[in-house]
């Protein structure tokens, strides 16, 4: 009985970890938001979608890694604002919780987000996560 609740144990974390290596494997490329909607009752406007209501482009481009070495791999996140101003940030990401969160992590600090991945496939994904203000932010993304 020790054996078998052991052997349980090994397989259900070997299971949660191919799970994140699998979105991983997923994730590694280059994305382009399609949206970015904000639904909040505290501010004026509800349902905003700052992509296209703001003219922005927003991009990231997740470096492929193998987590069973790395804790953190490499990411860059790109905006293009309505006058044409460029902003290029780099991350750390990783991933948990069977591949349904993505940690992105600053290395200043200055911005750390913790998404829920709602869809993930070769070619989309969906993440969503609440910010400090309480406003639900969705984002969807397509693989460039």
């Amino acid at each position: 009985m020790k054996y078998f609740l052991i052997l349980v144990i090994l397989s259900t974390a070997l299971l949660s970890c191919n799970k994140d290596k699998k979105a991983a494997n997923k994730l590694a490329g280059t994305w382009n938001a399609t949206s970015l909607i904000s639904s909040s009752t505290r501010e004026p406007r509800s349902n905003y979608n700052i992509i296209e209501e703001e003219n922005r482009t927003i991009t990231f481009e997740f470096i492929a890694c193998d987590f069973e070495t790395d804790v953190d791999c490499a990411c860059n996140w790109q905006t293009v604002d309505f006058q044409g101003y460029v902003k290029d940030v780099s991350y750390v990401y990783s991933i948990s919780n069977k591949g349904a969160t993505l940690i992105i992590d600053h290395v200043d600090d200055t911005f750390d987000a913790i998404w829920n991945i709602t869809k993930l496939t070769n070619e989309a994904m969906v993440m969503n996560r609440t910010n400090a203000n309480g406003a639900v932010l969705e984002m969807k993304l397509t693989k460039v």
